[in-house]
């Protein structure tokens, strides 16, 4: 029995180290992507929401196992037990002058029943005095059993809304001749499976329907492809988990690997990771308030490695479950 356990855990090595040479094949070095995913945001490009995802250096596609996952991949909501809130307040490039930018995050997923969850969500991207993007989500994640293994699908309704300041600039700029914001609605889906309870498997496609913001004329927001392995390894102070995704928008690329482990009972989360453009570190302490009702503090730090005179960017978030 000892045997064909151990054959099972070395199987499922095997397969992720092979999905990760699979993707750093694919996509490192391959010209048919451009680059990778540059700082420079377009409407509605993700600039990294969630404290602990990004302490992982976004590598969270296949994990999305809290409501985060409204953000990442909807299917991973089924991966919830407990009713659950998050807020999260980052601040990104702290120190590089001319930046003031800020981040909001809410998510909350509600445990409906064993097969069916609910998410909800509402992001602000905030440049002072210039511009605000705004989303509000709402996911449902639905675990049909049709296999042996775990697995779930999910979608996201998303509304999409971004505003500039009036200026004497907006004034003089045809663009801005009638509106200054727009919104639009947009479409997530995504899928999970866990396999011999140690392998993961997630996809997610982001703005399936290209929503379009333009002010004057058509502007799209692309869809975003995610794909992401993680494999969790039981050691004798807890648990870890290796994580990797590749993303690709508009032809540009990303690739994200990440690393996790919960310890002293699970009360204490340390994580780090890395991706083409960045370096980060997090950890999470919970402590409980009541036998029904317990609270987390997530801290992410990413370091831009393209950007310098800055120190850096930070994610700071509040959780509640019950």
């Amino acid at each position: 029995m000892k045997k064909a356990g151990f054959r099972v855990k070395s199987l499922e090595f095997r397969i992720f180290v092979l999905s990760v040479f699979i993707i750093f094949y694919t996509l490192y070095p391959n010209p048919y992507f451009l680059s990778p995913i540059p700082y420079l945001f377009g409407a509605f490009k993700d600039p990294g929401w969630g404290a602990r995802p990004l302490g992982m250096a976004g590598a969270f596609t296949a994990v999305s196992d809290d409501s985060n996952a409204v953000l990442f991949n909807p299917a991973g909501l089924n991966q919830i037990y407990l009713n659950q809130f998050d807020f999260m307040y980052g601040k990104p490039f702290v120190g590089l002058e001319g930046v003031d930018i800020d981040y909001y995050l809410m998510t909350g997923a509600l445990n409906i029943s064993h097969k069916f969850k609910l998410g909800i969500g509402y992001t602000n991207f905030t440049t002072k005095d210039l511009y605000r993007e705004d989303t509000a989500l709402i996911s449902f994640s639905y675990a049909p059993k049709l296999t042996g293994f775990s697995e779930s699908i999910g979608i996201t309704l998303k509304w999409l809304y971004h505003g500039f300041v009036p200026d004497e600039y907006t004034k003089k700029d045809i663009v801005f001749s009638k509106i200054t914001d727009k919104s639009a609605f947009g479409l997530d889906a995504g899928i999970t499976a866990k396999f011999f309870d140690r392998l993961k498997f997630g996809f997610s496609a982001k703005d399936i329907n290209q929503p379009d913001v333009g002010l004057k004329d058509k502007d799209l927001v692309p869809y975003t492809l995610n794909v992401g392995f993680a494999y969790i390894h039981t050691i004798q102070i807890g648990k870890l988990t290796y994580a990797i995704d590749a993303s690709l928008r508009n032809k540009e690329y990303n690739i994200n690997l990440g690393v996790e482990s919960f310890l002293l009972g699970e009360s204490l989360g340390v994580r780090a990771g890395g991706n083409l453009t960045e370096i980060a570190i997090g950890a999470t302490y919970k402590f409980n308030i009541s036998p029904s009702l317990s609270t987390e503090v997530t801290y992410a730090f990413i370091w831009p490695i393209y950007v310098q005179e800055t120190y850096g960017t930070h994610r700071l978030s509040l959780g509640i479950r019950f």
